[in-house]
């Protein structure tokens, strides 16, 4: 019975068996105690490494998102500028505020409120260029045909996973309802849920 507790609820019967033991308590019983107490403990660490290593891969792919490819500054009387460093974007959108403060004796321009800067996670890149060919339906003054696309490619398997993970929870406590269960849709609920989680792996 005692391996269906979930954790607190062991702890709190190791607890009451400490306060319970006396020098008649039988070592076997003491050990079994200390056995299965063990034996969460293990499990616990386990998802805690697991559950940190998870948060880890978050981060870095978090990081790699904010870097981005690069970083862009706009105000609508400055024009869209492309940045190599978060720094020159912040800059150029302080200095373009800088210019209207200059002018808001007579009151700030409604300009200023378009002023920002950003990431640039991706952006459109040429791929593909070649010689073009006589099947290419194009004017033949044009040497080379290419395509443009989105980059770089942006993978996120740790998010991906961590998402899945929420979504099969989710259903695995609708699993639960007792309508769910009611009309034999449990089955259904486990599923879904393995569906979630083999998505979040690839």
């Amino acid at each position: 019975m005692i391996d269906s507790l979930n954790n607190k609820e062991i702890v709190a019967v190791g607890h009451d068996f400490a306060k319970a033991m006396s020098g008649d308590t039988p070592i076997i019983e003491i050990a079994k105690m200390m056995s299965r107490l063990a034996e969460r403990l293990d499990c616990t660490t386990a998802a805690l490494r697991e559950t940190t290593k998870q948060r880890d891969a978050l981060g870095v792919e978090n990081a790699a998102l904010k870097s981005g490819a690069a970083y862009f500054s706009y105000g609508s009387e400055h024009n869209f500028e492309w940045h190599k460093t978060a720094e020159l974007a912040v800059e150029a959108a302080e200095s373009a505020i800088d210019d209207h403060r200059g002018e808001a004796c007579d009151g700030w321009s409604e300009e200023v409120d378009s002023i920002c800067w950003g990431v640039i996670v991706q952006s459109s890149t040429k791929v593909g260029e070649r010689p073009r060919t006589e099947d290419d339906s194009c004017d033949p003054a044009i040497d080379t045909v290419c395509d443009y696309a989105l980059l770089p490619t942006i993978k996120t398997p740790a998010t991906a996973a961590f998402l899945a993970e929420v979504r099969a929870s989710g259903v695995e406590k609708l699993r639960e309802h007792p309508a769910i269960k009611l009309c034999s849709l449990t089955h259904v609920c486990d599923e879904f849920a393995a569906q979630f989680r083999q998505g979040g792996a690839e």
